[in-house]
């Protein structure tokens, strides 16, 4: 208990740091994200304390909305379709509504329901393989192994969830410091980004180089390439390594919280699946940057938390649990 106890005390450091870091180095909008994925947290979190259902439901009925308004634009593979006028970034968000739809299926009451949560999911997960996205429906896997798997190797794949994420974030790093990908002596666009954001991290380790879209030769040139087309290593160079690791720090963090709760809640393993999927897409693209996404994401980890939590003190009080589906 007492490891669990410092270890989420680092977990807290990493968003203070998250959240400080980036205000010292003109960077507010970070700051900002982190401040209401913190506040998205605590209110989906107690709000699952008492109706597991609920924030699933919203999320997959606000979705299905946005598929009904432009249902055309959901499903074509042309770059500026859809929400955001971004296809990675409609990928992405989708790939978070498919595991809104596995969380609802899992906790509605009614058969009706759960049936039409699981269509749900599985138009979701169109969405992804249609729009030309290669790192977002390579992580559909995730989504789909979260809601098959026997929940008894629940806590096994949340570890393998992390080793995944940390081999995408050293390998596209390590593509950055040498500049080019194995095998391939040119890279492309997007592996020169992902130099120049190295660069700029090297420059400046502690506070960071300023906005890479004004730093970075490519961006300066292309208003196209404003992004570093990852994440972290943007976030490094332009908030410095305290950033860049508090980052990382923090993906890491919910995964291992999301895995000891998993002994409680079956919820825990598509949010999980949900986390992966979403920093594995920010290690090779700039999806982070549609805010809703990190908040959709943030809104299942406090569902799947919150669930956890209310089993744990159930059992702790000798109650009998609502439900042994969740």
């Amino acid at each position: 208990m007492a490891n669990a106890t410092e270890f989420d005390r680092a977990g807290l450091a990493a968003i203070v740091v998250l959240t400080v870091w980036p205000l010292l180095t003109g960077g507010w909008r970070t700051s900002a994200l982190v401040l209401a994925c913190v506040g998205v947290f605590g209110l989906t979190r107690s709000i699952a304390l008492s109706n597991a259902w609920i924030v699933p439901a919203f999320l997959v009925f606000g979705l299905a909305m946005v598929a009904a308004v432009d249902l055309g634009g959901l499903l074509s593979d042309g770059a500026g379709r859809g929400p955001f006028g971004y296809a990675n970034a409609k990928a992405a968000l989708f790939v978070q509504g498919s595991v809104a739809a596995v969380m609802l299926a899992m906790t509605a009451a009614n058969t009706n329901v759960r049936r039409v949560a699981l269509g749900a999911g599985f138009v979701f997960a169109i969405v992804p393989l249609v729009s030309g996205t290669v790192a977002a429906s390579l992580t559909l896997g995730l989504v789909v192994g979260s809601m098959l798997l026997p929940r008894r190797w629940a806590r096994q794949a949340v570890t393998s969830f992390m080793v995944l994420f940390a081999a995408v974030l050293i390998a596209t790093t390590v593509v950055g410091i040498t500049g080019e990908l194995p095998g391939d002596s040119g890279g492309g666009r997007r592996v020169t980004l992902w130099s120049e954001a190295v660069d700029m991290v090297d420059d400046n380790p502690v506070l960071g180089s300023g906005a890479f879209s004004e730093t970075s030769p490519t961006a300066v040139s292309d208003a196209d390439a404003s992004w570093a087309h990852n994440e972290f290593l943007q976030l490094g160079a332009e908030h410095g390594v305290p950033a860049l690791a508090a980052a990382a720090g923090t993906v890491i963090w919910l995964l291992v919280r999301l895995r000891r709760a998993a002994v409680m809640s079956t919820l825990a393993l598509p949010a999980a699946a949900a986390v992966t999927a979403l920093s594995v897409n920010e290690c090779v693209d700039y999806v982070g940057h549609f805010v809703l996404i990190p908040l959709l994401c943030t809104a299942l980890v406090g569902t799947a938390i919150g669930v956890a939590e209310t089993r744990a003190i159930g059992t702790r009080a000798g109650r009998p649990l609502r439900s042994t589906r969740i």
